[in-house]
């Protein structure tokens, strides 16, 4: 019974392991998403700057 409970506690946190791993990749594309949508904006921003002055 106790090695029952010890194999279920084991799955169970190698199954929160990979739930944190995803997240936590998923949160690094989200940022680098944002930063490459971020300097996009600055980009065109300049681009619009030179083409009126």
């Amino acid at each position: 019974y106790r090695k029952n409970e010890i194999m279920n506690f084991a799955v169970s946190n190698e199954k929160l392991k990979r739930i944190i791993d995803f997240q936590l990749k998923r949160e690094d594309i989200l940022n680098d998403l944002s930063n490459h949508v971020k300097s996009e904006i600055r980009r065109l921003k300049e681009n619009n700057e030179g083409r009126f002055n």
